[in-house]
Parts: structure tokens; sequence; C-alpha cells
């Protein structure tokens, strides 16, 4: 399973429990045919229960993260660099 997208709570279309949405891929992955390599996929957003298929759900805006990644880059470079300074 993939990212959680919180926020909006869903109802399982199979067990019919309150769930949230997360990425789901059903695709058999890595696969060679007369020499050729390739990755099948078979994206879509699922209950994190059972993967059963949100129709409703929306995909996680990446560019978000993205943003959430590099402060999270950038404090933990400061928090090393003040590490260094107090304990040489």
């Amino acid at each position: 399973m993939g990212m959680v997208k919180k926020g909006k709570e869903y109802v399982c279309p199979e067990c019919g429990e309150p769930c949230d949405a997360v990425e789901c891929d059903s695709g058999i992955g890595p696969g060679e045919a007369w020499g050729a390599k390739f990755v099948d996929k078979n994206e879509y957003m699922g209950s994190d229960c059972c993967e059963a298929e949100l129709e409703d759900a929306e995909w996680p805006d990446y560019e978000d993260q993205r943003a959430d990644y590099e402060y999270d880059c950038r404090k933990d470079r400061e928090m090393e660099e003040r590490w260094e300074r107090e304990h040489g």
C-alpha cells in the first residue's frame, strides 16, 4: 500500500467500515516477455482495510509532499549542524 490520503472519511465498499483512502496497485510488477523487461502497474485509490477501489477518492497532491520533504531535510541538516557545533 502507498500513501494514506487523510482528511475525508470514506466507507469501504467491501466491508462497509469507515476507512481512509490509500494508493493501491494490483499490477503483477516486474516481468519480461520476449526479452523486453517491463513493470506492470494497475494503480488505484482503495480502502486501507480491504484495498477495495474507492470511486470518489482523489489522488494525493505530490507537490505538497515534496515541500514537506524538503522542509524536513532542511530541519534535519540544521539539527545535525547544531549538534556538531555543540559536541564537536
